[in-house]
């Protein structure tokens, strides 16, 4: 059961222990049930019920009370422990006085004894539970922490790997990368604040830190295309390099077929450089507009002109 619920349930139990008990010893005689009986013997038994539960109502409230206070001198709250003692120690003088009013017939102090035995527990335990809330809480609060800063490690690792690579596509990461280098000291100093038992202090450093690692993350959206473009860009040139070699190839392979009298062949191949040199054409400006699937379309068709060229001189 959770802090917030055993101080529901508990402070429920001690509210309602004072008109749960026995009318005989906090209220006035009721009739008997089981028939005719005299007036002073049926107070007499009512008033023995009411001692008898009122003496295991104090004991179950006591009992918790103490178990309470050891469950928080475990917790390392000394303080409330000790707290929760004293109020047991007072609650049992006046549960003592009640049970010495009730020996003599004076009911009506033993009730007001008895209720202040009780009022002095339950305010005692609400007390200590709300004590102990707030320590939970504490840890709680050191976990979050100590799981943010983890996070907030990760977001930055991450973020550092894409920028290496927008860098090395050409795009300018000096601002973004400014940023995480201020993310990085506000995470260190919160790294120190939790080291030192001050996670409750590192809040404001690990706010900072997450809001520069936002705004890089929303920086690395917004420059999203000039990253594709550049990426598009370095590739687009590594192709054409790559055709103009083939094309080179090519034009050496047509000098040898008309050197060998394969005319038809030579004409083929000519055909050929000059189909790619017109898609290497469209290539380009499709990756200079930033037309990827214009550019896609324009490599297929080049691979498709290189394997007809293949098949044909196979075939002659």
């Amino acid at each position: 059961m959770t802090t917030s619920a055993t101080l529901a349930v508990t402070l429920s139990i001690l509210s309602l222990s004072v008109a749960s008990a026995a009318p005989g010893f906090l209220s006035p005689s009721r009739p008997g049930v089981g028939g005719p009986t005299p007036m002073a013997l049926q107070a007499n038994e009512t008033a023995l019920r009411g001692a008898g539960n009122a003496r295991a109502l104090y004991e179950r409230a006591r009992d918790f009370a103490l178990n309470l206070a050891s469950r928080a001198e475990g917790a390392g709250l000394p303080d409330v422990a000790a707290s929760l003692r004293e109020a047991v120690s007072s609650a049992d003088e006046l549960y003592g006085r009640a049970v010495e009013a009730y020996d003599e017939g004076d009911f009506e102090t033993a009730r007001s004894e008895f209720r202040e035995a009780l009022s002095t527990l339950k305010a005692a335990v609400a007390e200590a539970l709300r004590a102990m809330g707030e320590a939970g809480e504490n840890v709680t609060g050191v976990r979050r922490a100590l799981a943010a800063i983890v996070r907030l490690k990760r977001y930055i690792s991450r973020e550092e790997r894409i920028l290496a690579r927008m860098a090395a596509a050409g795009v300018d990461v000096s601002d973004p990368r400014a940023a995480l280098e201020r993310a990085r000291g506000n995470l260190s100093e919160a790294v120190d604040l939790c080291r030192s038992g001050r996670c409750s202090e590192a809040r404001e450093s690990l706010r900072q830190a997450a809001g520069e690692v936002r705004w890089v993350a929303g920086w690395i959206r917004d420059h999203a295309d000039d990253f594709r473009n550049s990426t598009l860009g370095a590739r687009a040139q590594r192709i054409i390099a790559k055709v103009e070699r083939v094309k080179s190839r090519l034009s050496r392979l047509e000098q040898r077929l008309r050197d060998a009298n394969r005319t038809e062949d030579a004409e083929a191949v000519a055909s050929a450089i000059e189909r790619l040199s017109s898609l290497e054409d469209q290539f380009r400006q499709a990756a200079e507009s930033g037309d990827r699937e214009g550019a896609a379309a324009a490599v297929r068709e080049m691979y498709r002109v290189l394997r007809d060229l293949r098949a044909e001189l196979r075939g002659g």
